[in-house]
């Protein structure tokens, strides 16, 4: 039983990745730190049932395989604490605020929508050279430890 949920998850995750890969030009992911993520006993076996590492890893290849741009956000860039209007950074934001409202501009955000909106923001900045972190072939982003 369990190697036929793990078969069927591997499966799920090539047809995603090539799916992703084929249709798109650039794709922009964040370096999440899973590892770290994991120790979360809390999170630990839904993180590691998604098999993050093994989509991102899949993405990476498939991206060089065929000559698509894949770039990786900073971890450190705060794309959840992040207004995606007036890009004001809201540094009292918890993991537990799943929906916040930004004191600058009074823009009503969910977490990961915003987050995902800023994620591709700054890959699109960064693929143009208007990012702070520096591309490198294939527009693959360099990772760096700074906080932007």
């Amino acid at each position: 039983m369990y190697e036929k949920i793990k078969n069927i998850r591997a499966d799920h995750i090539h047809k995603s990745t090539t799916q992703i890969v084929k249709n798109n030009g650039v794709i922009v992911i964040e370096d999440l730190n899973i590892s770290g993520m994991i120790k979360n006993h809390n999170l630990a076996k839904a993180i590691a049932d998604a098999s993050w590492n093994e989509l991102t890893r899949q993405l990476e290849y498939k991206s060089d395989w065929n000559d698509r741009n894949l770039v990786k956000i900073d971890r450190w860039f705060p794309s959840s604490k992040t207004c995606s209007n007036c890009n004001f950074i809201n540094q009292n934001l918890t993991l537990k605020d799943r929906k916040w409202t930004c004191p600058n501009c009074k823009t009503v955000l969910n977490r990961d929508s915003n987050a995902s909106q800023n994620i591709l923001k700054q890959g699109l900045n960064l693929l143009s050279g208007c990012g702070t972190q520096s591309v490198e072939k294939h527009g693959k982003a360099s990772v760096s430890n700074q906080s932007l």
